[in-house]
This record gives C-alpha cells, structure tokens and sequence, in this order.
C-alpha cells in the first residue's frame, strides 16, 4: 500500500529528473495539497 503519491505533471525530462530528485531527497517538495485528487471517491483514498 503507497500511503503518498507524487503528482509529475510532465513527461519531459526535465519533470522525470526532478521527480527522481524528489524520491531521492535531493530536493524538497514545494507546493500545496489539492484535494481534488481524490476525485471525491473513497476507493482512491485507500
């Protein structure tokens, strides 16, 4: 089970180098949580 999830809304390489950044702790996370990404459905916040 993933309790956290990172949103990359890129697939260029710049938004995959920097999300492998981020996974790596090389580089913090900046930005607020939207909670939109649920979709309002409770299976996809299992």
């Amino acid at each position: 089970m993933v309790k956290t999830a990172i949103n990359a809304h890129a697939g260029t390489r710049e938004a995959i180098r920097a999300t492998i950044q981020k996974i790596q702790g090389k580089s913090g996370f900046h930005g607020t949580f939207n909670e939109n990404v649920f979709c309002d459905s409770f299976d996809t916040r299992l």
